[in-house]
């Protein structure tokens, strides 16, 4: 491990925040990829959420208890099973 010589970069002039994420952000909108996967990524996200409000939904609406809740929760694993068996 001794050996091992490494060489450290030079130290970059910081620039302005708000510099920064305008670059960031030219970025972001002309690599469609980069687009793509945060768009889909922030999708998750919002809708992820929903699922915390499963046990308020089965008990206001569907006046169901634990069972409910229990079937609500491995439809999506079902569904997988489904998809990927056909």
């Amino acid at each position: 491990m001794l050996s091992v010589r490494v060489k450290e970069p030079k130290p970059v002039a910081s620039s302005p925040v708000f510099a920064s994420i305008a670059e960031g952000l030219r970025f972001v909108f002309s690599n469609q990829i980069i687009l793509a996967a945060q768009c889909l990524d922030m999708f998750a996200v919002l809708f992820g959420g929903a699922v915390s409000m499963l046990p308020v939904f089965l008990q206001q609406i569907f006046h169901y208890g634990p069972e409910g809740l229990g079937i609500l929760r491995a439809a999506p694993a079902v569904g997988a099973i489904a998809t990927a068996s056909s």
